[in-house]
């Protein structure tokens, strides 16, 4: 099956027992119609939930404003305590870190997500919004299907219990993808995630390095 809308529609459909598959996502049909609902919102979520492979880019930021400690703080000047405020790429959708795991926080400027942070120079390794589904490795493809599937099953066939299913496969998917990105390179932690502690997994503690928390797993809570 293609990896595409119609390839992850149709699987997702299938994983809850639905027997009519769709043709196109734009075609007239209530199976359609509910995959186009929830697709964006569910990818958006996963794609925020683990450091998946298929979605890193770092890029240099561009600096939009700087603190001067010699007069007071005035609109448009990076938050408190912060010398920097950065724009993120275009191509933005969550952050990793900075490159020598400086802190940041998140904030906005104008409607758009800025970084502030006391790095110069900075550079973020970040998950990218990537909206292409044949780029997406393997576990983020079946991460898609299992947590559209979770959104569309209810109003497809009223199957809480399956619901729940594709939801916990989803996120077996999302928790697998954040062990294997800890074993790959242990030095992004900063301490020990209870999640990883109770897999069994060790990681050296660096208090010195910052890495930004993981985007929740799926839940059910406003799904129907």
């Amino acid at each position: 099956m293609a990896k595409d809308l119609v390839g992850l529609y149709n699987l997702s459909l299938s994983a809850v027992g639905h027997r009519s598959p769709i043709a196109l996502p734009t075609e007239e049909s209530r199976e359609a119609r509910l995959c186009n609902r929830w697709f964006e919102s569910v990818r958006d979520q996963i794609l925020c939930a683990a450091p998946w492979a298929s979605c890193r880019a770092s890029a240099l930021l561009a600096l939009n404003a700087e603190r001067d400690y010699d007069v007071d703080w005035a609109a448009g000047d990076p938050e408190p305590p912060w010398l920097f405020q950065y724009a993120t790429p275009a191509d933005f959708l969550y952050p990793r870190f900075l490159q020598h795991f400086e802190l940041f926080i998140m904030g906005d400027k104008d409607g758009s997500p800025v970084i502030h942070t006391n790095a110069d120079d900075a550079l973020l390794i970040y998950n990218k919004k990537q909206t292409v589904p044949s780029a997406w490795s393997a576990d983020l493809w079946m991460a898609m299907v299992y947590g559209l599937a979770a959104h569309i099953c209810v109003p497809l066939n009223g199957k809480m219990s399956t619901a729940q299913t594709m939801l916990n496969q989803a996120n077996n998917m999302i928790v697998t993808a954040r062990v294997n990105a800890a074993n790959e390179n242990q030095q992004e932690f900063d301490s020990v995630p209870d999640w990883l502690i109770a897999r069994g997994v060790n990681v050296t503690s660096y208090n010195s390095r910052y890495i930004y928390s993981y985007g929740p797993l799926l839940s059910m809570s406003g799904t129907f």
